[in-house]
């Protein structure tokens, strides 16, 4: 993972990076020195091994539906520029390519948007293995949880990450996902299994908390979302050997397997997110298309106001001149030299 310390530095590429880590504040410091960088393009790679080419920042977090750090972004980005940025999106849409550290596999994709499909089908085939099986064969319910859930989370944009790690607030009740600030925290509990007690519990130990299929001894390690977590003797892949669950409990864990009803929690506010941030989405580009219709309307208008103008101002010399060349013949006919001198 980048250290943000040594990226914060004046180019538009360490800007990119920032934004596609979900790093806003440290984006914002950056845009506030260097507010240009917004009007620019860049490659990035993003958390998940997606390669952009070619793209703005604010393009990524449209592309992303990262609604927090859109919001930051138009703080700094004209509303014409944001508007043209957002109508490029939308009429040509973003190519990246993606690496699939798993399988080693390279593709091509080109969408207008984070799919969120991937992970609401991974969770809801996970619902359908558990019910079918009714959890007899153990072992490929948790390949299924730990790979096609856990690789369809290694997917997620930086805020779906976030939002699962929120230390403020859990999946239980289904948010609304309407707070005005999303900590930005990618940090949660990776609890592992052993068939035999080789580590002591300990009462601080968070993964007692969680509930699944009993095994009698397990291990606490700090993870973070898009990291491998290893040490000299271990190491943990997410989407190989564990997956992120946050469930009805105070913060988010990695596990190797779960129950259905902590399952179907995720899937409802993952359904949820979704629906608000597409709909997020929607009424912002609502609202740049209106500004845009109504600043053209406005040099419409006075494009109109100096067009009568100038009419207006044709036809009042027009009288000028014939009421000058009528008070010539009358000055020249009548003999009144005197009164005609400035003619």
């Amino acid at each position: 993972m980048p250290n943000y310390k040594e990226i914060i530095t004046n180019t538009v590429t360490n800007l990119l990076a920032l934004v596609a880590s979900g790093k806003q504040k440290e984006a914002e410091e950056l845009i506030k020195r260097n507010p240009q960088f917004l009007l620019k393009k860049d490659d990035v790679i993003d958390l998940s091994g997606r390669h952009f080419k070619n793209i703005t920042a604010f393009q990524y977090t449209l592309w992303a539906l990262d609604r927090h750090m859109w919001s930051m972004i138009l703080k700094y980005l004209p509303k014409n520029d944001a508007t043209n940025q957002l109508k490029e999106l939308e009429a040509n849409s973003i190519e990246y390519t993606l690496h699939n550290i798993r399988n080693r596999e390279t593709v091509k994709i080109k969408q207008n948007h984070y799919s969120f499909e991937n992970l609401i089908g991974a969770l809801e085939g996970y619902a359908e293995q558990y019910k079918t099986n009714n959890i007899a064969d153990k072992e490929a319910l948790q390949r299924y949880w730990n790979h096609k859930v856990g690789q369809a989370q290694l997917l997620a944009p930086a805020h779906v990450a976030n939002e699962y790690t929120n230390t403020d607030r859990g999946f239980k009740p289904t948010p609304e996902f309407n707070e005005a600030t999303l900590p930005r925290n990618l940090k949660f509990t990776i609890c592992k299994y052993y068939a035999s007690p080789v580590f002591t519990r300990n009462s601080m130990h968070n993964c007692n908390e969680v509930t699944g299929f009993s095994k009698p001894a397990m291990h606490e390690y700090n993870g973070s979302w898009f990291n491998t977590f290893k040490n000299s003797k271990i190491r943990f892949d997410l989407g190989d050997d564990y997956i992120i669950l946050r469930g009805k409990y105070r913060s988010a864990f990695g596990v190797e397997e779960c129950t259905l009803l902590d399952s179907t929690i995720d899937l409802a506010a993952i359904k949820k997110l979704k629906l608000v941030r597409t709909n997020e989405y929607n009424i912002l580009k609502n609202q740049l298309e209106l500004s845009s219709e109504k600043t053209a309307l406005a040099q419409d208008s006075s494009y109109g106001f100096f067009q009568n103008d100038e009419k207006t101002l044709l036809l009042e010399a027009k009288k000028e001149v014939t009421t000058t060349e009528t008070l010539r013949n009358n000055c020249s006919k009548f003999s009144l030299k005197s009164r005609c001198t400035i003619l």
